[in-house]
């Protein structure tokens, strides 16, 4: 589902258009002033528009002046398929992160009298999705690749290093030849190299004699692993509905982990009232709410079955299964 918030003056009508940068072709919500009745609009031929069937439930108060109007509808809408610019499926599954805008407000209370005036629209408005941005990735840590080291000589595989220096037979060539040989665990930074010169033999070089190894004596060295378990990412959550005010004193906001499939829902009211916060319904009846009251600030989750205090919930929150924070900050919860 889909919840679209739009305010305006109490004294005049207004309205907000979607999916195109003009009027002709928008899918438009209006607002009347005198009742605040909010009307879903099809502009294909100009204004003022044709009225669609209702999809949506829809709430509306006036505070100071202001007219706030919320619309909850589904991301497509099977009765305005023939209005391109009314789904909203692309711009909410993030295959399009930004959506052409208009907005006006009119002359008059009523939308019967469509005018407005130069100075009180604005096409070619964008709405950002802001849930489809800024998302955190978490790519892995290239290793290095091990480069050769010149002048190494590669031992051969399987064989154990003990610390002692390597064996190396030597078949006669006829001339002197030069071996190098470096202990394999000690450092070689500031140890003279030893060197070896041999005569040229007239006689095949015997192979060493294998030493026969005791009973029991372990022929390689165990192997102990160095590496470093990897960290898994840190959750992190991204902002989705930035904060909303539905009452003048009280705020809400939500967040999403999407590594994890977290919710964060942060809620701000007075310190010397009770106030609560509530979700899935235009009325209290079916709502699921959250509740802050008392000196402490006590907590809770609530399903509401009617205009009462409703069912108190177990907590899903951190605490049980997750984590519930607070603060005190002016006066605000």
């Amino acid at each position: 589902m889909a919840q679209i918030t739009i305010s305006g003056p109490e004294s005049s009508w207004f309205g907000q258009g979607f999916g195109q940068s003009g009027m002709a072709g928008s899918y438009v919500l209006t607002v009347d002033g005198t009742a605040g009745t909010l009307v879903e609009r099809d502009f294909s031929s100009g204004p003022p528009g044709t009225v669609l069937s209702s999809s949506s439930v829809v709430t509306a108060q006036t505070v100071n002046g202001v007219r706030t109007a919320v619309l909850e509808r589904p991301y497509t809408v099977s009765s305005h398929s023939s209005l391109p610019s009314s789904d909203f499926s692309d711009f909410l599954n993030c295959r399009q992160t930004t959506l052409s805008a208009i907005a006006a407000i009119g002359t008059s209370l009523n939308f019967g009298n469509v005018a407005h005036g130069r100075s009180n629209r604005s096409p070619n408005g964008v709405l950002t999705n802001i849930c489809c941005t800024d998302r955190p990735t978490y790519e892995p840590t290239p290793q290095p690749t091990p480069q050769p080291v010149a002048g190494a000589t590669q031992r051969p595989t399987g064989v154990p290093t003990t610390g002692r220096p390597t064996q190396v037979t030597q078949r006669p060539t006829g001339a002197p030849t030069t071996v190098t040989r470096q202990p394999t665990l000690a450092p070689t930074t500031g140890t003279p190299t030893q060197t070896l010169t041999q005569r040229p033999s007239k006689f095949p070089t015997a192979p060493p004699t294998q030493q026969p190894v005791a009973a029991g004596t372990p022929t390689r060295a165990p192997v102990v692993s160095t590496a470093r378990p990897t960290a898994a990412p840190v959750p992190s959550y991204e902002v989705c509905v930035a904060t909303t005010r539905i009452l003048p004193e009280v705020s809400v906001s939500m967040a999403r982990d999407t590594t994890n499939e977290m919710a964060k829902i942060t809620i701000r009211g007075p310190v010397d009232r009770w106030f609560a916060q509530g979700f899935g319904s235009a009325t209290m009846p079916g709502s699921y709410a959250l509740v802050v009251s008392g000196a402490a600030g006590s907590f809770e989750e609530r399903l509401l079955t009617g205009y009462d205090a409703g069912s108190l919930l177990s907590s899903s929150a951190v605490g049980n299964s997750g984590v519930i924070s607070q603060d005190t900050v002016n006066g605000v919860r």
